[in-house]
C-alpha cells in the first residue's frame, strides 16, 4: 500500500508540474505580447531641418473671429489646418465653405466633441463618419486628418481612425494653454527662434480683450522668417 500511495503522489506531482508549466507558458506569452506591442500614438510634429511650423485651429464653439483669422492668413500667404466639429460645421456652413475656398486643409474633429479614448470602434466610426459627411457635403472633399477632442486617444481610436483613412494629428504646442504672462514669453521667444513644431489654437479661445487675435500676425512673421 505504501508503494501505491507513493505512486499516486508521484503521478500527482507530475500532473501538477505539467499544469504549472502550461500556466507559466501562457503567462509568459501574454506578458511578451503586452510588452512587445508599442502603444499607438498620433503625429505630434514632423522633424525637418527647415524653419517651418504647422499651424492648426480647432473649431467647436463660436465663429466671431473666423473671418479675421482667414484674412490674417491670407495677408501672409499662410495655409493652416482647421479641425472642425460637426455641430460647428452644421451651424456655420458658410464658414466651412470659406475655409475650403481659401485653400486651407479641413480636418475631422468628431461629431459631438466627446472624449473618444473610451469609445467603441462602432462609436468612433459614427463620430468620424458623421463629421466627414457634413464636411464633404459642404466642400466636396472628405477629410483625411483627424484630431481627437481634448487630445485624448487610445490604441483603438487611432487604429479605427486609420482603418477609415485618417491620420491622427495631435499638437506639440498649445498657444492658449498657458497664462497670459507665459503666452507673452512664448510669442516673444517664438519670434526669435523657429523650430519644427505643430501649433494648436482653438478658434473659440480668441478674445479681443487679451489680444490673442492680434498676436496671430507674430506667428505669421515667424512662419516666413
Amino acid at each position: 500500500m505504501r508503494e501505491d500511495r507513493a505512486g499516486r503522489q508521484e503521478k500527482l506531482q507530475k500532473i501538477f508540474m505539467i499544469v504549472f508549466a502550461g500556466a507559466l507558458a501562457v503567462v509568459v506569452a501574454v506578458c511578451s505580447a503586452s510588452f512587445g506591442q508599442e502603444r499607438r500614438v498620433p503625429v505630434y510634429s514632423v522633424d525637418t531641418g527647415e524653419k517651418k511650423v504647422a499651424i492648426s485651429f480647432d473649431a467647436a464653439w463660436g465663429d466671431e473671429f473666423t473671418g479675421g483669422i482667414l484674412d490674417i492668413l491670407d495677408t501672409y500667404n499662410v495655409k493652416a489646418t482647421f479641425f472642425l466639429v460637426d455641430f460647428w460645421s452644421q451651424k456655420y456652413p458658410d464658414d466651412v465653405k470659406e475655409i475650403a475656398k481659401r485653400g486651407h486643409d479641413i480636418g475631422n474633429h468628431s461629431a459631438s466633441h466627446p472624449d473618444m479614448a473610451d469609445l467603441t470602434e462602432a462609436e468612433i466610426a459614427q463620430e468620424l463618419n458623421t463629421c466627414a459627411d457634413t464636411i464633404e457635403s459642404l466642400t466636396g472633399r472628405r477629410p483625411t486628418l483627424f484630431r481627437p477632442p481634448y487630445g485624448s486617444y487610445s490604441d483603438t481610436l487611432i487604429t479605427t481612425a486609420e482603418s477609415l483613412g485618417y491620420q491622427t494629428i495631435q499638437w506639440s504646442v498649445d498657444t492658449c494653454a498657458a497664462e497670459e504672462k507665459a503666452q507673452d514669453m512664448f510669442f516673444g521667444n517664438f519670434l526669435s527662434v523657429c523650430f519644427p513644431v505643430d501649433i494648436e489654437t482653438p478658434l473659440s479661445d480668441f478674445d479681443p480683450s487679451d489680444q490673442k487675435l492680434c498676436r496671430l500676425p507674430l506667428l505669421m512673421r515667424c512662419h516666413i522668417c
